[in-house]
């Protein structure tokens, strides 16, 4: 029946809609909405509360939260609140991932979407944790001398030093520069190893991201990135058991076992850039040859990784050699990438002037530490399940005649390859760059008929990566928790030192006091000695350490005249970065012994304390394999060129050069 209205020729008023009940009723319903919002609250209301009120604020939210929790308590809440904006922000994205997948399962096919994705995941993690969970503190549990040998080499460099020229290392300008560069932006040493971390991780994020766009799905793509991160960015060290050690914390003994130290951060860099290098031999999706992003990419990488440890360097480069010999146009792909990265090593020894004497100075320890073979048997057996995990779908595909020379050349590269840099590195755990040998199982058997073999491989691929993955998560959670916690302590007896502000190692007690009690100076000092040595993996703790560190500090403090320098005949010399006095010129930044330097390969000491007019040897070691060598090395040379030799309960210091003698023929002259 027609609607009267319309004979008449009126326009029938408009009915009420109900769109708006399904929407709202979708929206109230959505869970990813919800957890948006509860995001949004946790990162931008509850963060910087707690945050606030752990810094001391009585005002707002931030004065009612910190009535109703305490000190310690409020400083944990804080770092876990801190971690989950950053893990609910990665959450959010792996939900909208998911459900742009099944939203657009053919867009998201493309090389184009992979690639957005993934570099989403890249930036969530990077700008997250510099936004979430960044704050300009260092937090150790143990190794600090090891952090001291960047803060010594920041130091040099704001004075004008450059390395290898006027202080000999092989360790690479990338390490040095770039941590360097963040304190500048913070201003100071606190926080500048991991602000740069986080700039390093998400180029290499992106790097990973390119190759992993190109080959493989949405899953393993957002893995393999987000292992990058996590290898790169939290500062929790691999292959190291440390025994427990104990600190007091409100009147109240809490064991310390937990890894976190900046020590050898330089080598998480270094396995964050070979996983990305490692991505890019497996085959292309398309198959249409080799782009000239991906050679450039490869390039930078190359560059990136000789600047910072040539172990590293050597490894890539044999699997850009690889990636050229499997592309279409190999000779191309060899003489653009080569010569690419042959230029860019080139540009940066110019900017530093420093390409020949690096290279000389990897040449000399070298002869020291050479290439290591005799730890390799020990290091597959206790690796052998990671290893066997790894390997099963290949494994699985020789026992079914299946493999073919490309696999064999990509998982042969990418095993070989971590061993050998595990070895050369001295580390006994930690194979990160396996996931790629799991993630081109994925690709090769993508398409294959046995579904047996497909699961073997995504299994191979889904366990290790979700353990580590969990296991590095909980080690950012822990160091971010360890930096608040640190902060709500009383300041550490170091906090009157300007370079140490916002520096934290939770052994910070010192039982150097009690030690002294003891009547005879030899007894006491040997009484400690073993006593370090059964309580710690370092010989000395980090309370210890700086205590032995002021107290040379107190020495030095009436001697040291303006420009007078200071050198330390330990693993690390921190004394001229603790002191502000000028670094002396010439003396290298780390000593280790049977690494660097051996009873046959060592600096003259002519050139090695030409501009040291004070030299301090530990009595108490912090590594003392390499304190010894030293002391036996130059202790008799110090004695006779040095006018003053003092001995204190920690130390032993020569002070002032002696004015050189004349010749023979002048003496005689003098009546």
């Amino acid at each position: 029946m027609a609607d009267p209205s319309d004979a008449a020729g009126e326009t029938p008023p408009p009915r009420p809609s109900n769109l708006g009940a399904p929407l709202a009723a979708r929206l109230a319903t959505d869970h990813l909405i919800w957890i948006a919002l509860f995001w949004l609250v946790l990162a931008f209301v509850l963060r910087p509360a707690v945050l606030a009120a752990h810094h001391g604020d009585v005002s707002g939210l931030a004065g009612w939260i910190g009535q109703r929790v305490d000190g310690a308590g409020l400083a944990r809440t804080a770092g876990m609140v801190q971690w989950g904006a950053l893990a609910g922000l990665i959450l959010l994205l792996t939900l909208a991932h998911v459900r742009v997948l099944n939203a657009a399962p053919v867009y998201a096919r493309t090389f184009n979407a992979r690639f957005g994705v993934a570099a989403a995941y890249a930036g969530a993690f990077a700008i997250g944790y510099v936004a979430f969970v960044w704050t300009p503190v260092t937090a150790v549990s143990l190794m600090m001398h090891d952090t001291f040998i960047f803060f010594d080499a920041m130091q040099r460099i704001e004075q004008g030093q450059r390395p290898s020229i006027d202080f000999p290392t092989a360790l690479g300008a990338a390490m040095l520069y770039l941590p360097w560069l963040a304190a500048k932006l913070v201003g100071g040493y606190a926080g500048a190893i991991e602000l740069a971390s986080a700039f390093v991780a998400l180029l290499l994020c992106l790097a990973c991201a390119q190759a992993c766009a190109a080959r493989h799905g949405g899953a393993v793509t957002a893995l393999l990135v987000a292992a990058v991160f996590l290898i790169v960015v939290p500062s929790m060290l691999e292959g190291y058991d440390a025994p427990r050690s104990v600190t007091l914390e409100a009147g109240e003994l809490v064991a310390v076992n937990d890894n976190f130290a900046n020590a050898m951060f330089y080598n998480r860099w270094g396995w964050g850039a070979l996983i990305a290098v490692f991505a890019f031999l497996t085959p292309r999706r398309d198959e249409d040859g080799t782009p000239l992003a991906e050679i450039i990419t490869l390039g930078l990488l190359l560059v990136f990784l000789f600047w910072l440890k040539i172990s590293y360097f050597a490894i890539a480069a044999g699997a850009a050699v690889l990636y050229a010999y499997l592309g279409a146009k190999p000779w191309r792909t060899l003489m653009f990438g080569a010569g690419g990265a042959a230029a860019g090593i080139a540009l940066i020894g110019l900017l530093t002037g420093n390409l020949i004497a690096y290279v000389a100075d990897i040449l000399a320890v070298g002869r020291v530490s050479g290439l290591r073979f005799a730890d390799l048997a020990s290091l597959i057996k206790d690796n052998m399940l990671e290893l066997l995990v790894a390997l099963a779908p290949m494994l699985a595909m020789a026992l079914l005649g299946r493999l073919r020379p490309t696999d064999l050349w990509v998982t042969g590269m990418i095993f070989g390859g971590t061993l050998f840099i595990i070895n050369q590195n001295a580390q006994t755990s930690g194979l990160p760059t396996m996931l790629v040998a799991s993630a081109y199982a994925i690709w090769r058997l993508r398409d294959d008929e046995s579904r047996a073999l497909r699961l073997i491989a995504a299994f191979s691929l889904a366990l290790p990566a979700a353990t580590y993955v969990m296991d590095r998560s909980a080690g950012l959670l822990g160091q971010t928790t360890v930096a608040r916690r640190e902060e709500a302590r009383p300041e550490p007896a170091w906090a009157v030192i300007p370079a140490m502000k916002n520096v934290f190692a939770q052994e910070r007690e010192s039982i150097l006091a009690r030690i002294e009690a003891a009547s005879d100076e030899d007894t006491k000092v040997q009484a400690f000695r073993n006593a370090a040595v059964f309580g710690r993996r370092q010989y000395l703790r980090s309370g210890e350490y700086m205590a032995s560190l002021m107290a040379a500090m107190a020495d030095l403090q009436p001697l040291m005249k303006a420009n007078e320098t200071v050198v330390d005949l330990d693993f690390a010399s921190p004394l001229a970065f603790l002191t502000g006095t000028r670094a002396a010129e010439g003396y290298w930044i780390t000593f280790d012994d049977g690494r660097t330097i051996d009873g046959k390969t060592f600096p003259k000491p002519e050139a090695l304390f030409a501009d040291a007019d004070h030299v301090m040897s530990p009595k108490l070691f912090v590594e003392p394999d390499t304190a010894i060598r030293l002391r036996s090395l130059y202790s008799g040379w110090l004695d006779a060129h040095y006018a003053e030799r003092v001995e204190t309960p920690y130390w032993v210091r020569w002070s002032h050069r002696r004015p050189l003698l004349r010749p023979a023929t002048q003496m005689a002259l003098i009546p």
